[in-house]
């Protein structure tokens, strides 16, 4: 089976596919992509994916860590001022 078809469609705005399985039974699930030029389409997707991933790791530590940073934040403003009071 091969994974990319490559064909030259009429000019327009509607593109009509139909897709028939090569043996009896149901075709199995999939996703179709249609673009206009595939250089470079593969890599996109790929980098999408992964960026995807990063961002779930990315943004659960994120939260904790900005609420860490605002603590600190105040826990250094509210020594430095009883620091100053004492002086």
């Amino acid at each position: 089976m091969s994974s990319s078809l490559w064909f030259h469609a009429a000019p327009g705005n509607e593109l009509t596919l139909k897709l028939l399985g090569t043996r009896p039974g149901t075709i199995p699930a999939g996703d179709l992509i249609v673009v206009t030029g595939w250089f470079n389409t593969k890599d996109k997707l790929v980098g999408q994916a992964l960026d995807k991933d990063v961002e779930q790791l990315v943004k659960l530590p994120s939260i904790p860590g900005f609420v860490l940073l605002v603590l600190g934040g105040a826990v250094f403003l509210a020594n430095r001022i009883r620091h100053h009071a004492v002086n």
